[in-house]
């Protein structure tokens, strides 16, 4: 129990003992009201504890529960689809595969011949990587020394091509043979600009200077239609015949990207140059690591594949790449590293497949990203793509979990335990019978038989049941996993009777509006009328504790200045006697 406590600014230091006692006595009698507050709001504040705590029980617990009901955009119990890998190889990876709800289920045997890899050059060696070389000039890397639109198809929709500057904050297209495909689309045709790969890229929306990959209205009057990535299309107006794609009657063009220009002074060591590169600008695609290796200028490009090779050339008489030892006098690679700029290529079910990277796969099957695993060259795997229950297994599990929390808490708050010594322990909820009764609500719920669509009428059909301590419990998984497999539709219907009725009844105590939000907004101004209360009554009895102090400061100033005058007087009295004893 709390108790009171009043503190003043005077002091009772100076006072007798006698005085004290009789103040402290007082303020005790006076004080009995604050403890009484004190006492209210302490049982409150616990109150207040129980309510928050039992409005997150009853928060976790919805949650979990609405996803199992099939108009609640949470609704988790669908099929999903899964890919297992296994290894022909004990102890190998091979590939790693992510499905998607539209993975094409099915078995897939992956042999892998070899992976993609980068483009790597180097230079010669030379006497030192942080000395000045003594050479001097200038090359461009990364693409050419202007950029280039070289049309190689064309039609009556698409006359020609052009090179145009870059709109800030984008990057240059890639070298490499793009294609202008076309479709109808609710009666108006449309385009959208593919790479060599059939894989969209982003160009400018018509002239709001945002960016898009997908299809977009095409002009319908004769236009230069600048992509804001250094390629423009020259459009006639007239619209296609028919539509097309990137192997099949678009118009093509070959790209080429304007590379970084790099001039190279006297007094510039291989890693001054190998800095220089790293700090160019480069096209999508088209850049590179350049790195200092037993003192060779190394150069690594960005992207794998053959088609990712990197471009350099000298653009004046010096010859610098020549002398580095990175071009030949034919301008062809002097020190290609072997095997480098190559694609992966590998079978899926015999069937040979070719691609410039490793892993991001998404066009091999459809609905599944394919990542080929370091290990993956000369190893070969099966990739199973089946449904999968998982989603909905690990769903009922979370219910389960939140049904049990909630329910040992109301059972411990609301119970009444007897002691041996024959008094009775209450939990805070005990006096309140609407926590009991939804106690007891939820659990028939649980056991109760429900009229629905499906062919399931009890949980327990499906492996959901209480045990003798009203645990609920997935009982039988095999139950749950063949209903899941081969009864999904009879599993909704249940799961909609029973836990759309669990719902309705659990959803008069949650949200802002709910019983326990009220009782603990409830309980909390409570507490805040019991606060003032308590301040104004100490305040008061701050002030009678000083009255009290003050007078009887006053008493035992008035008592002491008469014992003072009781003294005088004694002490003359008896110098009076003194005298009369002496005549």
């Amino acid at each position: 129990m709390a108790t009171s406590s009043v503190s003043s600014t005077a002091s009772t230091a100076n006072l007798d003992s006698y005085f004290v006692n009789l103040i402290n006595t007082q303020m005790k009698q006076a004080s009995q009201p604050l403890t009484l507050l004190q006492t209210q709001k302490d049982t409150l504040t616990v109150q207040k504890s129980v309510y928050t705590d039992l409005k997150s029980y009853l928060d976790a617990f919805q949650a979990p529960l609405r996803k199992l009901i099939s108009t609640q955009a949470t609704y988790a119990l669908t099929t999903g689809v899964k890919g297992t890998v296994t290894p022909f190889t004990s102890g190998s990876t091979v590939l790693t595969a992510n499905t998607t709800s539209s993975a094409i289920k099915g078995t897939y045997n992956f042999s892998v011949t070899q992976l993609a890899s980068a483009h790597v050059l180097r230079s010669d060696r030379m006497a030192s990587a942080t000395e000045p070389l003594g050479l001097e000039g200038t090359f461009v890397i990364g693409g050419a020394a202007a950029r280039a639109a070289a049309a190689g198809v064309t039609n009556s929709s698409v006359t020609g091509f052009s090179t145009g500057d870059l709109t800030s904050g984008q990057s240059e297209l890639t070298s490499g043979n793009y294609f202008i495909e076309t479709k109808q689309d609710s009666g108006t045709w449309k385009f959208r600009v593919v790479d060599a790969n059939g894989d969209a890229v982003s160009v400018q929306s018509g002239s709001t200077g945002s960016f898009s990959s997908g299809w977009q209205a095409m002009p319908t009057s004769s236009t230069e239609y600048d992509t804001g990535r250094g390629l423009k299309i020259n459009f006639s107006g007239e619209m296609p015949a028919a539509g097309s794609n990137y192997m099949n009657g678009a118009a093509q063009l070959a790209y080429t990207a304007k590379g970084q220009s790099i001039t190279v002074s006297t007094n510039q060591s291989l890693a001054d140059i190998a800095s220089a590169i790293n700090d160019g600008t480069y096209a999508e695609g088209n850049g590179m690591t350049a790195s200092v290796v037993d003192r060779r200028l190394v150069l690594t490009a960005d992207k794998s594949g053959a088609s990712y090779k990197i471009a350099l050339a000298n653009t004046d008489a010096n010859n610098v790449l020549n002398s580095l030892g990175l071009l030949n006098g034919d301008g062809s690679y002097k020190n290609e590293v072997a095997n480098s700029a190559r694609n992966a290529q590998f079978t899926v079910n015999n069937l040979a497949i070719e691609r410039s990277s490793n892993t991001g796969l998404t066009d091999v099957i459809g609905g599944v990203t394919i990542n080929l695993a370091a290990d993956a060259e000369g190893k070969s795997a099966t990739l199973s793509v089946a449904d999968d229950n998982s989603g909905a297994r690990e769903a009922i599990n979370t219910f389960v979990t939140k049904y049990n929390e909630l329910q040992t808490y109301l059972r411990t708050k609301t119970a009444v335990t007897k002691n041996e010594n024959g008094t009775y322990t209450r939990g805070a909820l005990s006096g309140e019978m609407v926590f009991r009764t939804l106690n007891q609500d939820l659990t028939n719920m649980m056991n109760r038989s429900v009229v629905n669509s499906g062919a399931y009428t009890r949980l327990s059909q499906i492996g959901l049941t209480l045990d003798d301590n009203l645990t609920l419990r997935v009982s039988d998984s095999a139950k749950l996993e063949s209903a899941l497999a081969n009864n999904a539709g009879d599993v909704k219907a249940l799961m909609d009777a029973v836990m759309g009725a669990v719902d309705t009844r659990v959803g008069a105590f949650t949200g802002s509006s709910g019983y326990a939000s009220r009782q603990l907004t409830s309980t909390t101004n409570q507490i805040k009328s019991l606060e003032d209360r308590i301040t104004s009554l100490t305040d008061r009895l701050t002030k009678r504790q000083e009255l009290l102090i003050k007078q009887y400061s006053q008493m035992q100033a008035t008592l002491t200045s008469l014992g003072y005058t009781m003294t005088q007087l004694n002490s003359l009295n008896s110098a009076t006697s003194n005298i009369n004893t002496q005549a």
